[in-house]
């Protein structure tokens, strides 16, 4: 459902990514209510000749940008909420302890930048078509796959056998494996 994009020019260790996954994955599903088998994150690792400029000046890049469905019925503070929540998630997984000021662009491990895009309107995802967000709620449409994913289970995919065992305890209310 939703797209993390991870743009880093520090470097991260597996671990690092596989935690920052795993954050921003339960950060998506207790914010929104998701199923975290829909939960996409993906790293950008720079590349020599990769250059960004703010202000017209070559500047080192650590940014994410999530691509959300629109969600019109959402309260106000749910984007800045989620912002704070993304900075602090990078923080506790790049740095050993906080950084004595966010987002400096002259801290290598600083995230400089974060975009909250809602610009995903439709799609699929492992073959089950995306509803609306928000539209009678994700639960509603969760609940009209049912025969599918049990038929998906009962054949062995193992990530629809957590999204049913999702959907019986809450949406949104899943435990992740432990982020490192």
């Amino acid at each position: 459902m939703p797209l993390y994009e991870v743009f880093h020019g520090v470097h991260l260790t597996p671990i690092q990514r596989a935690s920052l996954a795993k954050k921003l994955t339960h950060l998506h599903c207790s914010t929104f209510s998701a199923p975290s088998i829909f939960v996409n994150v993906t790293f950008h690792a720079a590349k020599e000749g990769d250059v960004e400029f703010a202000g017209g000046k070559e500047v080192p890049v650590n940014k994410i940008i999530a691509h959300l469905r629109p969600r019109p019925t959402k309260p106000a503070d749910t984007i800045p909420n989620l912002t704070s929540a993304i900075i602090a998630s990078w923080n506790s997984v790049v740095y050993d302890k906080a950084p004595e000021f966010n987002g400096r662009i002259d801290d290598e491990k600083a995230l400089h930048t974060v975009f909250i895009m809602e610009d995903i309107s439709g799609g699929a995802e492992q073959g089950f078509i995306l509803p609306l967000a928000g539209k009678d709620g994700d639960g509603v449409w969760a609940e009209e796959q049912m025969p599918e994913f049990e038929k998906r289970a009962a054949a062995g995919d193992k990530s629809v056998e957590k999204l049913i065992e999702e959907i019986h305890i809450g949406l949104g209310n899943a435990k992740l494996d432990k982020a490192e």
